[in-house]
């Protein structure tokens, strides 16, 4: 991104406006490729485990209890929720066009970039509480199969995983939002040379 700013004040002093808002149109629209394929990347894992779930609770091993059946439909559901958020955010993006007018470029940038930024906060934050909770509620019944040693395992490696996991969802939340700030920063220099 250091980069990307480099050139553009480069440009942006040797060359005409016109000569400078083409080759940024380029590479803001190569940020939002790079966000959109981080997108379906989410989606292609979520949907991997998703399924690997729900073909292990619901076909190889059918839950017995309710208390497990709700547990598996939380961890299930929360990714298939997370799934669908994702084609959604795929289909906002799509509808930014770096060509389009200054006021409702910038406008559309900031309403995707606001909308991400709440995936990433708090509905992240509740589809994991649901799917801890949902992990959690299956072991009642899974204690009936499994031995207090492997129980106590499950319990608490759990949430040494879920840290880990956590941490390096983090990671790529923060490139996802460096770069949707730099695009809505790229719109407005766009928007600036375009005036």
């Amino acid at each position: 991104m250091d980069e990307l700013k480099k050139l553009w004040n480069n440009a942006k002093q040797s060359a005409p406006a016109s000569a400078i808002t083409a080759p940024l149109i380029l590479q803001a629209a190569a940020k939002r490729k790079s966000s959109v394929y981080f997108q379906y990347s989410n989606i292609f894992i979520l949907a991997v485990v998703a399924l690997v779930l729900w073909l292990f609770f619901y076909r190889l091993y059918p839950l017995a209890s309710l208390l497990s059946s709700i547990g598996s439909g939380l961890m299930v559901g929360g990714l298939v929720l997370r799934i669908c958020i994702e084609i959604l955010s795929i289909i906002r993006s799509g509808k930014i066009h770096f060509t389009d007018s200054a006021l409702h470029n910038t406008s559309t940038a900031v309403s995707y970039y606001r909308f991400r930024k709440t995936i990433h906060g708090p509905v992240t934050i509740l589809i994991v509480a649901a799917y801890s909770i949902g992990y959690y509620l299956l072991m009642p019944e899974w204690s009936r199969y499994f031995p207090v040693s492997i129980m106590l395992l499950l319990c608490c490696s759990y949430p040494v995983g879920a840290i880990i996991i956590i941490k390096l969802i983090r990671k790529g939340i923060r490139k996802e939002m460096d770069d949707l700030q730099e695009l809505v920063k790229l719109q407005n220099d766009i928007k600036e040379e375009a005036d």
